[in-house]
């Protein structure tokens, strides 16, 4: 239920937008996966915010996966085997994230050969090396290379911010493989990328992912085996403010995850398989200080404390092929999560809102102690039933549990936005979702169609109070309201191959709504009625085709229709004292317009001997081909005492693109 495999072939099928074809961004051409808008961080996925999910690639989690404003994203599709998307059913395995897992496998280096691939292109250019080590099949290594010269990109953008900005970013990964021998191989990873943006308005920033993960493979037997996991990421941003002298500041925050995972997997059968095993994880948060840019500025110096915190983990799950026709798979996973000191910690009156005077007591908290604990549970249910051949049923429920989050009062994730862990003050987030989904094969398993429905309930959400501070606030606490979101949706997709032609169009209806009211202090947003989450689309469709005109030359295009999200408009104006205010509608209780796209891409590649040294390709791309002008905000401003608005639309053009890609040597696509 509610998975999807990616793998390098079917990218190659995509429009190469911006020069690249890339194989996270085919993430959001599949049912259920939404943006708040052109240019933005993160997904959202069944109805959830950005930050319940996770990307791994070769087990190491990343926490910010994209470069420049989300027009790219952190991986180089070149060095990517598969990928598997996770939004239903996710296995008991992976914990501590409520809605969806990423999880990205880079290729193994050539065991024969040395090889290499790259493309230049006019956004950005990329390497790939890979080939034996010391001559010897059994280990190998690639390395991969990734950078760009976008600034020019930034010029053709309407906004005149963005046209008087600069922007650039670069990412490498290397994976080295390594058998041992017949019953042991350990993969080494490292990866690494970075951005640099200074931006007109007033913002220079830069931020960056860094981290190494290992994998023991261990066959024991026929029945038997076992994989240890060791993975070391850290997430870091430093921000500076300058567009007015005495309000500069800079502020930086860094995020250090550090994982284990024993995982073993035992056959009793030819039709059943038991997967159990131990994850723990350690989240180190440090805030950094809100300091003064320089001399002329007036900002006072806000000291912040780090944050620390541990999960320990095991589970179990079972997969039966009880009959032909019948499967059932089922987990449990039990958790132990600890926040911990040094920690000061800030004690409310009773049934009073969270606000610095209702301030009853300060405690401090010593190194590693425990200062608040949770146990739970997670669980996971799914069966399928086979009606007919090429026809089948399946059904889900899972249980989720999320110790990490987000503050943001944007719409959008920023690479700035900060995490933060569950504490007395803030509590665990929990998720129940239940899915139900009919499949049928036609033309001999050539064209697939699925139905799947889901309901999906989140308690504890985290939700910003109007005027909210994340910036400045030394009480985090003060500045949220934890309440509940309810989802539910439908998807419907079709994809399949018919002579030349190949892709897929799916559909989704969705609503996502937020009942923010907190039970502990009584603090209520929206005057305690439900409002549409800022990332609800209630209708979203994509068309995906690929054209294979004659060998060397294919077609493809992306066409990408959804509502607009919602938006809270001023809809009045009073005078109070002799003062002006404006009043705001209901939250969320407006939409902006609707959200068009169509992208066009063409490769040509060159000529298609065998055993040549060297291929060559070209890829044309057409992002925006019908220019239109996506509103992805509205700004309202008084003129005259008259509110008026202002659509701003970030890509409101086309924006062309070439590459050349080459590759030379042993390749293997």
């Amino acid at each position: 239920m509610g998975f999807e495999k990616i793998t390098t072939k079917s990218i190659k099928e995509l429009p190469a937008v911006l020069g690249e074809q890339d194989i996270v961004k085919v993430a959001l051409m599949l049912p259920g996966v939404q943006t708040v808008g052109e240019v933005s961080s993160g997904f959202n996925v069944r109805g959830s915010p950005a930050d319940q999910n996770m990307f791994y690639i070769n087990n190491l989690p990343v926490y910010n996966s994209s470069h420049l404003f989300g027009l790219y994203t952190t991986f180089n599709s070149d060095a990517i085997n598969e990928l598997k998307f996770y939004k239903g059913n996710i296995p008991i395995e992976y914990g501590g994230n409520l809605s969806s897992i990423f999880d990205i496998m880079v290729k193994n280096g050539n065991y024969e050969k040395f090889s290499a691939r790259g493309g230049i292109g006019v956004l950005s250019s990329r390497a790939l090396v890979e080939g034996p080590i010391l001559s010897d099949s059994s280990n190998s290594y690639l390395i991969s290379v990734r950078s760009t010269y976008s600034d020019w990109l930034l010029k053709q953008i309407k906004n005149v911010d963005i046209q008087n900005s600069t922007a650039s970013f670069y990412d490498a990964l290397m994976n080295f493989s390594y058998q041992i021998n017949k019953k042991n191989k350990v993969n080494i990873f490292l990866y690494g990328s970075k951005d640099f943006a200074d931006l007109a308005f007033g913002i220079k920033n830069r931020y960056e992912n860094l981290g190494v993960s290992t994998k023991w493979s261990h066959h024991f037997n026929k029945k038997l085996n076992s994989e240890l996991y060791f993975a070391k990421a850290r997430y870091y941003y430093n921000l500076e403010s300058h567009a007015i002298d005495y309000l500069g500041y800079k502020n930086s925050f860094e995020l250090n995850h550090n994982e284990a995972k024993l995982k073993f997997k035992y056959f009793l059968n030819d039709n059943q398989d038991i997967q159990f095993g131990l994850n723990t994880k350690l989240y180190h948060l440090n805030y950094g200080d809100l300091l003064p840019l320089n001399s002329k500025s007036e900002v006072k110096p806000v000291q912040f404390e780090p944050e620390k915190a541990i999960t320990a983990s095991v589970f179990i799950s079972d997969n039966w092929d009880i009959t032909n026709k019948l499967s059932i798979k089922g987990g449990i996973r039990a958790t132990y999560y600890a926040f911990l000191g040094p920690k000061t910690m800030y004690d409310y009156l009773e049934n009073s809102s969270r606000e610095t005077i209702n301030i009853k007591d300060t405690l401090h908290y010593a190194k590693n102690k425990i200062i608040s604990d949770n146990y739970d549970y997670d669980f996971r249910i799914s069966g399928k039933y086979e009606i007919i051949p090429g026809f089948s049923v399946k059904a889900g429920y899972n249980i989720l549990h999320q110790y990490i989050s987000m503050l943001s009062s944007s719409v959008s994730v920023s690479p700035t936005n900060k995490w933060k862990l569950s504490d007395p003050n803030i509590k665990p987030l929990n998720g129940e979702q239940y899915s139900l989904g009919f499949y049928k094969n036609f033309g001999n398993n050539k064209i697939e169609t699925s139905i799947e429905m889901y309901y999906k309930e989140i308690e504890n959400q985290i939700e910003y109070k109007d005027g909210a501070d994340f910036i400045t606030s030394q009480f985090p606490e003060t500045e949220i309201i934890q309440g509940n979101i309810n989802a539910y949706g439908i998807e419907l997709m079709v994809k399949g191959t018919i002579g030349k032609l190949n892709g897929w169009l799916n559909y989704t209806y969705s609503k996502a709504e937020v009942k923010a009211i907190d039970s502990r202090t009584g603090e209520m947003n929206n005057f305690g009625k439900a409002y549409p989450a800022n990332y609800d689309k209630t209708h979203a469709a994509n068309l995906a085709l690929n054209y294979k005109a004659t060998k060397r030359i294919s077609f493809s295009t992306n066409i990408v229709y959804s509502t607009g999200r919602p938006i809270t408009y001023p809809t009045k104006l009073y005078y109070l004292n002799d003062l002006q205010v404006v009043g705001f509608s209901e939250r969320n209780e407006y939409r902006l317009p609707d959200y068009f796209r169509v992208d066009l891409s063409i490769n040509i590649e060159g000529n298609l001997k065998k055993d040549k040294f060297a291929h060559g390709s070209w890829s044309i791309g057409i992002y925006n081909l019908t220019s239109r002008n996506n509103p992805y905000s509205i700004v309202f401003q008084s003129e005259d005492g008259v509110i008026k608005g202002y659509e701003i639309s970030i890509l409101g053009t086309i924006i062309p693109s070439i590459s050349y890609n080459l590759k030379f040597g042993n390749y293997e696509d």
